[in-house]
Parts: structure tokens; C-alpha cells; sequence
């Protein structure tokens, strides 16, 4: 199913977003605001997530931003996060502002 909504409402999810319903393989599938409910391997069923796709001109500065605020917090992940804007980076996609 895919949600289409403004990006302030991707922000955020409602109960009939939440409806913990599983894909054919019985996982538990995570919901996003903008895209509905997406399997990801140990998100729970309700489990809200945000996703950043390379299309987005902001998404390189804005892993940048969390892994600064990851680091700030003694994050391990703060270490790992260079390989996912490496990755950004290297997509030769189109690029747009998000919408």
C-alpha cells in the first residue's frame, strides 16, 4: 500500500496507520506515515519509521546531522553512519526536495 501524504504527516502516525497486520511471510511489517506499512526485519508490527531515499536532495545532510547527534550521545552507530552517506553519495539517480 502506498501513503501519500505531505511531509509534516510522514512525521507522525495515526490509528488507522497502526493496523499491525503481517506481509505473506507472517513478519511483522513497520509503518511509515508516507508509505504505509513496509517490512523491515526486527521492527515491530506498530513500530513507527521514517525513511530517507536518495532522491532527496536533503537526505546525505540529514544522515550527516544524526550522525553528528549520534556521536554527541556516545552512539555506536554514530561510526557506521559514514557508510550509508557514502552510499547516498554515490547513487546516480535524479535528486529532488522532498515532497
Amino acid at each position: 500500500m502506498l501513503r501519500r501524504t505531505s511531509w509534516h504527516r510522514a512525521l507522525r502516525t495515526g490509528p488507522g496507520l497502526m493496523s499491525g497486520k503481517s506481509n505473506i511471510r507472517g513478519d511483522a511489517m513497520a509503518v511509515s506515515g508516507k508509505y504505509g506499512q513496509i517490512n523491515i526485519p526486527k521492527v515491530k508490527a506498530d513500530e513507527p519509521v521514517f525513511i530517507l531515499r536518495a532522491q532527496d536532495k536533503l537526505a546525505q545532510d540529514a544522515i550527516q546531522m544524526y550522525k553528528i547527534l549520534a556521536g554527541s550521545h556516545d552512539s555506536k552507530l554514530a561510526g557506521k553512519l559514514d557508510e550509508e552517506i557514502e552510499r547516498f553519495s554515490k547513487w546516480d539517480g535524479p535528486k529532488k526536495m522532498p515532497d
